[in-house]
């Protein structure tokens, strides 16, 4: 969470000191939305007006990957700054959350923003997160990583995440399965302790 908040920080912080600039501002944006999704890069830079249900608070991702569809509730973080990033691109004719960029603006053509991650590439760097050349290298993909082990951690069973990331198979999901040791038992006690409750004494 510390490096997920010193990223965030940075990266808002440079939108913040170069206003006007569209690049800096989607890479923050972008960069919470794959956090606080699981979405690939793909899915999410491709993202379209009319698979965000802004009321309701979801998003349909299609996951060109493996060929399905996931409704994910969004964050109120992301809800928040999807709504506000709605009302300032109100009127421009884009059906694309992240339009395409030429320069430091969108390009006037509505075309998804494509393969541009060397804004935050470049903070991600500046964090220090692949100062160490022997871990493996963060990217946006890492992400991914992150959302999925923080579900789990917190006890969301495998299953679940990978619905949640659209996996084909859950066996796509088992290389999470060691940071939950502890949660499927503490689950299943859970469980049995409620059911032993409501057995009435013979």
């Amino acid at each position: 969470m510390r490096e997920e908040s010193q990223l965030l920080a940075s990266l808002a912080d440079r939108a913040q000191q170069r206003s006007g600039d569209q690049v800096a501002a989607d890479a923050y944006m972008l960069t919470m939305f794959l956090l606080d999704t699981g979405g690939r890069y793909s899915e999410v830079a491709g993202l379209r007006w009319s698979q965000v249900d802004l009321q309701a608070g979801t998003v349909s991702l299609y996951r060109s990957k493996v060929g399905n569809e996931s409704l994910l509730r969004l964050p109120l973080r992301t809800l928040t700054a999807l709504r506000h990033r709605q009302e300032a691109m109100r009127g421009a004719g884009y059906s694309y959350i992240f339009p395409k960029l030429t320069g430091g603006s969108w390009a006037g053509v509505d075309l998804p923003r494509g393969h541009a991650t060397d804004a935050i590439q470049t903070q991600i760097n500046r964090c220090g997160l692949n100062a160490n050349p022997r871990e493996d290298k963060v990217t946006p993909h890492t992400f991914r990583d992150t959302y999925a082990a923080r579900l789990v951690q917190a006890g969301v069973s495998l299953l679940k995440v990978s619905n949640l990331l659209g996996h084909a198979s859950v066996f796509m999901t088992q290389k999470y399965a060691h940071l939950c040791p502890e949660a499927a038992g503490a689950e299943a006690a859970a469980v049995l302790d409620r059911l032993h409750s409501l057995e009435t004494p013979a």
